[in-house]
């Protein structure tokens, strides 16, 4: 079976996953493995895009706190949406130091982001948008 399969029918079994769905976000069960066992008290999403690791982490962890981070407008919504007041959310990227500058978005809104345009179309191939979106 495909992992992207597993990850289908995990959605379908789990039902606090669904109300998100219903905005186009599911929820990435696919940290399931990675973090099995681990337990938090604060959750933080960095690049939080339209919230795909913030509805796992809200059904996983469902008394942590979570802090969001999301420099790009239309995500942010969408991350709010799904969120329903649950989460922190920073309209800002998060860096070494402040500044101000441009990011390329992904072509499909599921994919990671990348700053980097070369290595970017190598490592994400959904990251092909010449346009760029202004941060801070």
């Amino acid at each position: 079976m495909s992992s992207r399969l597993r990850e289908y029918i995990k959605l379908l079994q789990t039902p606090a996953s669904w109300p998100a769905l219903r905005h186009g976000v599911a929820a990435t069960f696919d940290h399931d493995t990675p973090l099995a066992g681990d337990s938090f008290a604060t959750v933080i999403d960095v690049g939080a895009n339209k919230g795909q690791f913030a509805v796992y982490a809200r059904i996983r962890w469902p008394k942590a706190q979570l802090i969001c981070f999301e420099p790009l407008p239309e995500p942010r919504a969408k991350l709010q949406q799904v969120t329903g007041g649950q989460a922190k959310i920073y309209d800002c990227a998060l860096g070494a130091e402040p500044r101000e500058g441009r990011m390329p978005p992904a072509t499909r809104t599921d994919s990671p982001r990348c700053s980097r345009r070369a290595r970017a179309k190598r490592t994400f191939p959904a990251c092909k948008n010449p346009e760029t979106s202004a941060y801070r």
